[in-house]
């Protein structure tokens, strides 16, 4: 019998919004959608530095987008930035 690796939990919630969003119409300059998108793909790739730094662009354009700063908040906590993850979750808590 094979061993299933089992599928992190924040990746199936990152999926899910990831595919809500292709699917509605949002008010997302194409500039800040492609750097969401950007962000999304490298979140998936465990690509944290480069994630926050895609959505670091994203909040300068649209700087009450909860869910970047939410998003940018589960990268800094796979790198060990709690503290900087606590800060993004005040921005969400604030949206």
């Amino acid at each position: 019998m094979a061993i299933m690796k089992k599928t992190p939990f924040y990746r199936i919630i990152l999926f899910s919004l990831f595919t809500t969003i292709l699917s509605l119409d949002v008010a997302f300059t194409q500039s800040a959608n492609d750097y969401y998108m950007d962000a999304a793909a490298k979140l998936l790739n465990e690509d944290y530095e480069g994630a926050i730094e895609a959505y670091d662009k994203v909040i300068e354009l649209i700087p009450d987008n909860a869910l970047s700063y939410n998003n940018r908040g589960s990268a800094k906590v796979e790198l060990g930035d709690y503290k900087g993850a606590i800060k993004d979750g005040a921005e969400v808590a604030k949206g």
